[in-house]
Formats: C-alpha cells, structure tokens, sequence
C-alpha cells in the first residue's frame, strides 16, 4: 500500500554530489543534507538513511547522459540517486526494501499498509527495485577478499564484473589491451553487445569498486 505526497509539503534537499570521470583519484564527494520534513516515523526513516549515507564510500556510475550514485552498507544499497541534466530521482531502501522514492518530483511512501494505492505507484515501485538489483553488491564484491590472484587480477575481476552487472549483459569485448594505471585504476576500449563501443574507466578502495564511467566512441 502507498502513499503519495506533494513535494511541497514534505520538502527534503538532498546534495549529494559525486564526480565526473577523474583523472588519477577517486571519487570523494562533498555531501550536505538539509531537510524540513514532519516528525513521523516514516519521516525518520529518510532521514536516518540520509545521514548514513553521508558516512558511505558511493559507487558512481556515468552512463550515457546519466549518473547513477549507490549508498551502501554492508548489507546493500540504502540510498540511490538516478540523475541526468533535467531531474533527480531517489530511491530509499530499508533492509533491502524500497520504502521510499522521490521520482519526477513527487513523493512515493511504500511503507503505509493503511493507505490505498495511488496512480503510477506500481512504476515506480518496480523502477526502484530494478535499480535496487542493479547496484546491489554482486558475487565478485562478495568473494573478492577472498581471492589472491594478484592486484591485477582483482581489479579486472570487479571492474568487468561490476560493468557486465550495470550495463545488463554479459557481452563485453575489450577491442584494445587494458591498460592498469595503478593498483586501484584500470582503463580500456570496450565493446557492449557486439555494437556499442566505449572507453571504459573504473576506479576501487578498498577491494570496492568506487567508480566507473563509459564514454561513447
């Protein structure tokens, strides 16, 4: 059950910025949340989720026009912001379960089993949780401590592996040698299924993936 409410009575900004494709670092962005919302429960709920993801190392992904920017904790994504020059949407998620979106700049609470359910909310809901799916953890950020293949070896794992997972398909073809810059960077040309060609750019911490762009050649 859902309920819907107008961005003007439940105000919440949220500037969480992330970066473009960087150079040599990674991401570090600068994070400011200011709210005025009411004081009940559901309420509480985004602010908490705001606040720890404030503590957060985001994964970043810049992808044809759009930025995707996952919050995660160590049990999944809590916080996710899809957005592009014309809006910003936010997903919120509680132990794994979306309670909350704000998409196209009206609210949708999916934690209130007393309401009834509102135009679009379906929609919504299931664009939540594709991209909920889409920038969870995947099986290589799950066993990579445990893998000693040598540096290189693990960053072509993650980045391949988180590539394959955001971009939806396993057709990946790397037309020109990768080149590792570093221990925490790896760069190449790419082909996705077998038509689309980028140069690709990721970035890990702490055996993460922090950050991955694909350009469009």
């Amino acid at each position: 059950m859902q309920k819907i409410v107008k961005l003007s009575s439940l105000l919440i900004t949220l500037a969480l910025t992330g970066c473009t494709l960087p150079t040599t670092t990674s991401p570090e962005p600068t994070k400011t949340v200011k709210a005025e919302i009411n004081t009940t429960q559901q309420d509480q709920a985004i602010l908490e989720i705001e606040k720890t993801a404030q503590e957060l190392q985001p994964f970043i992904f810049n992808y044809q026009g759009h930025q995707y920017v996952s919050y995660l904790d160590d049990e999944g994504p809590i916080l996710i912001l899809d957005q592009d020059t014309k809006q910003k949407n936010k997903i919120y998620l509680q132990a794994g379960k979306v309670i909350a979106v704000e998409y196209d700049q009206q609210w949708y609470l999916f934690n209130q089993p007393s309401q009834p359910p509102i135009k679009n909310s379906t929609k919504v809901k299931t664009y939540a949780q594709k991209l909920a799916s889409r920038f969870n953890y995947n099986q290589a950020d799950k066993e990579i401590d445990q893998i000693d293949t040598g540096e290189d070896a693990k960053l072509n794992y993650l980045c391949i592996s988180k590539l394959q997972q955001v971009t939806k398909t396993k057709r990946v073809f790397r037309y020109t040698k990768n080149f590792a810059e570093s221990n925490d960077r790896l760069t190449a040309n790419i082909r996705l299924n077998g038509k689309d060609f980028y140069a690709m750019d990721c970035l890990i911490k702490h055996n993460r993936v922090t950050l991955l762009s694909l350009t469009k050649q």
